[in-house]
């Protein structure tokens, strides 16, 4: 009864705060009762049916890559509706916020319908990663816009599954057409009881067996591919999507090569061939009747000698008012036919070949090094597991072990990190603490003891103790950020003569405030034509992710993912976005209305006269000449020799904007072959994974190699040496390298502007946004065609 009447008392006592105390109750419940409110409410029981048809294009997926998934939705309803699909993962965010990718489809009741969604896949990515698909009604543009959307109507957990799933580190080209693709598949042969490349720096994995009907509907499923390779198929068969992926995907910096069939006229008219506006502008002069050995030099050494291998190509004939862009010679045969042709679209490229590859007693015996390598510009040797075998055991002794692999792009973190007034926060932070506990313990005891007033020791602490909260309150306030920013590092393209730019770009941006903020690329009403593409970014050697605890779910548009409204903690997110569009920066120019080459007996000399516009001087400037490829049955060597004749320069200074650079007076040039041998060979590039180097001098050396990626000297494998040249590989700067460019002659500029804006339209709400950072310029400038004789001359 005593413990009765003592709590009935205090029950009493409390009763006054009993109202503030239901109070606080419903304001904690809040959140939680919006939240539920916000979530969809479940269907029963699931009401569409998801099954995936591919988890990448080809099903096949890179880490850190932008990925397509098509899923196949089957709706049991009895009427036709629109619905939202969602896809999540937990790490599509590296912060930890729940982002979804998603699109609105129109379902129709018993129809098994193909919806592509599109993102970058995290860099955790293994083939028992877990996704979740969820499906919404969206009847209305109110729940279609809801953090959580309608009544749910169906739900799926999925994955890439065994094998779709390929290393970071390894190249991807996709192949229309079946195995072993004229010779191609051999670009993916490793060296035994490794998975990677014997004589390479990097592996190329040779997907075949690609569908025409099944290829993505968005460039962004296109992207991890460095080439696409249509040996068979209609191409009627693609939808318009499909073809704008296409052309998007080439203009983005993509290689489509297409052989030509010996039978039907599929390409060669506009008719039902919706990529007849990009190939090159050439005549198909058909050619019957053709001993296919004759074509050994440009093919293969290996074509049967005996009886003729009669059959047909096409000789691709330059349009008579074709300019170099739009038809040019890359091989010819040996009385001279026209085989390969190029076209130039942005800063990539479409090529035709004349001969049917598809054709499997011709296509089977095409040796990769000797036609393909003048086709895509790789630069290492192709060599079967006998092959490697045989020299491993000879004398000399070939070693193709594993070799330490040393990250060119390890770089980006440092450069776009905003760490300058969150150091200044912890330097002072650190400071009036330690100030605080002298002045608050030792130092201020010793002060009242001197003066005999210990007593009021407790009384000056709470004073000190006020006075530095209020010191800690205000710094805070002075050093908490209140203009919205954006750190950058960007790779920008442009080759002379095309009408657009295109854009990669690495950045942190500052974000005040905590409530959502808009991010986007690109410049309302002028780029629509495009699609640009933006996504949360983090470092690829990550092993911690940082989480913050009031996670929060945001949407992306699947198939146009350029702006994106996502929740902003007044700190950084690191984003990456791809911009194409109209030329933004006046690159370099010729002022004497073109550049020329000057033919001498010893030299050749490169005429003319650049200057450029760009917001700053053109440090590090790099100039490459690519003459002409060496003749097709040159005698070129081991250890992946290069098959084009090329010059490099180094500027000594900056080249300022508006400065006059007259070719003629570059003076002497490095051989190509030497040039890109030190640049491989330089210790600089040698790093470690997780490792990050902020020092600009190496940097610079790292992101040069990334350019010339392809043209550099490959790992020795009859080296002797204990310290082995290192595998340089790439993770973020895939398809970023000026490979194919290396097969056609070509003059090529590239430097690099520091603490400039990006030439990339970003916007924060809206509004253009405050850029400062490097910028990595890449100048391209076709010259005449020279397709290389058959022998020395």
């Amino acid at each position: 009864m005593q413990t009765h009447g003592a709590l009935a008392g205090l029950w009493k006592w409390l009763r006054p705060l009993r109202a503030w105390l239901w109070a606080l109750a419903m304001l904690g419940a809040a959140p939680g009762a919006a939240a539920q409110q916000a979530a969809p409410t479940v269907g029963a029981p699931s009401e569409v049916a998801v099954a995936v048809d591919y988890f990448g294009a080809a099903n096949v997926a890179r880490p850190g890559e932008w990925t397509g998934v098509r899923l196949r939705l089957t709706d049991s309803s009895d009427r036709a509706r629109n619905a939202l699909v969602r896809l999540g993962h937990p790490n599509l965010d590296p912060d930890g916020d729940a982002a979804q990718v998603q699109r609105e489809v129109t379902l129709n009741p018993g129809v098994a319908q193909s919806v592509w969604l599109y993102f970058r896949s995290p860099w955790t990515l293994d083939p028992a990663s877990p996704f979740t698909v969820t499906i919404t009604e969206a009847d209305n543009a109110e729940s279609a816009s809801a953090a959580g959307g309608g009544r749910q109507i169906g739900s799926a957990r999925i994955a890439p599954g065994g094998g779709s799933v390929i290393s970071p580190a390894h190249g991807l080209m996709g192949v229309i057409g079946r195995a072993p693709a004229a010779g191609l598949t051999a670009y993916s042969i490793r060296a035994e009881q490794t998975n990677h490349s014997g004589t390479s720096h990097e592996l190329v994995e040779v997907i075949t067996g690609v569908v025409p009907a099944d290829l993505p509907d968005r460039w962004m499923g296109l992207r991890q591919f460095e080439a696409l390779v249509w040996l068979e198929g209609d191409p009627s068969t693609l939808s318009d999507a499909q073809a704008r992926a296409i052309r998007e995907w080439v203009m983005r910096g993509g290689h489509l090569i297409v052989s030509v069939p010996s039978i039907g006229q599929a390409w060669a008219s506009p008719r039902n061939n919706p990529l007849f506006g990009i190939l090159p502008a050439v005549w198909f002069d058909r050619v019957e009747g053709l001993d296919l050995r004759t074509l050994g030099p440009l093919l293969s050494p290996r074509l049967p000698p005996g009886a003729p291998m009669i059959g047909a190509v096409h000789a691709l004939r330059p349009n008579d008012d074709a300019l170099v862009s739009d038809a040019a010679v890359i091989l010819a045969s040996p009385d001279g036919k026209p085989l390969v042709v190029r076209r130039l679209l942005g800063a990539g490229a479409t090529t035709l070949i004349g001969v049917d590859l598809s054709d499997l007693a011709l296509g089977a015996r095409v040796d990769p090094q000797l036609f393909w390598h003048r086709v895509t510009g790789k630069r290492f040797d192709v060599l079967t597991h006998e092959e490697m075998r045989a020299l491993r055991d000879s004398p000399k002794r070939a070693d193709f072990r594993m070799r330490e692999p040393a990250w060119l792009d390890i770089d980006i973190p440092a450069q776009i990190v905003k760490e300058g007034r969150a150091s200044v926060g912890v330097l002072l932070g650190l400071f009036v603490f330690a100030t605080y506990l002298l002045l608050a313990g030792p130092i201020g005891f010793a002060a009242l003891k001197r003066r005999k007033q210990t007593h009021h020791a407790w009384l000056a602490f709470v004073a000190v103790a006020g006075l530095f909260t209020m010191v800690a309150w205000g710094g805070a306030t002075a050093l908490r950020p209140t203009r919205a920013e954006i750190q950058h590092l960007t790779v920008l393209n442009h080759v002379y003569g095309q009408p657009v730019q295109s854009a990669s770009v690495w950045f942190a941006a500052l974000l005040p405030g905590y409530d959502d903020r808009t991010l986007s690329v690109g410049e309302p009403g002028e780029d629509a034509q495009w699609v640009q593409a933006l996504f949360p970014w983090e470092d690829p050697s990550t092993t911690v992710r940082r989480r913050f605890p009031d996670a929060r779910p945001y949407a992306i548009d699947a198939r146009s993912p350029d702006s994106i409204t996502l929740p902003a903690r007044s700190t950084v997110k690191q984003m990456r976005a791809e911009w194409l569009g109209g030329p933004r920066w006046s690159m370099p120019t010729p002022l004497d209305g073109a550049i020329t080459l000057a033919e001498g007996a010893d030299r050749t000399q490169v005429v003319g006269r650049l200057a450029h516009g760009l917001p700053g001087p053109l440090r590090n400037v790099r100039l490459v000449l690519v003459r002409r490829q060496k003749p097709l049955m040159a005698t070129l060597g081991e250890n992946g020799p290069t098959l084009s004749i090329t010059s490099a320069w180094s500027l000594t200074g900056v080249w300022a904007p508006g400065e006059a650079l007259d070719l003629s007076t570059l003076g002497g040039a490095s051989q190509g072959d030497a040039y890109f041998e030190r640049l491989a060979t330089d210790g600089r590039l040698r790093s470690a994974a997780g490792e990050t180097r902020p020092d600009t001098v190496s940097a610079g050396s790292r992101f040069e190699a990334l350019t010339f990626y392809s043209a550099l000297r490959q790992p020795d494998y009859f080296s002797r040496s204990i310290t082995q040249q290192p595998m340089l590989q790439r993770r973020e700067m895939h398809g970023l390298d000026l490979s194919f460019w290396f097969t056609q002659p070509a003059f090529i500029i590239v430097g690099e502007l520091e603490d400039a804006p990006s030439p990339a339209p970003l916007r924060i709400d809206g509004e253009p946004a405050p850029t400062k950072g490097r910028t990595l310029v890449r100048w391209i400038y076709p010259l005449n065609a020279s397709p290389p004789a058959p022998f020395e001359r």
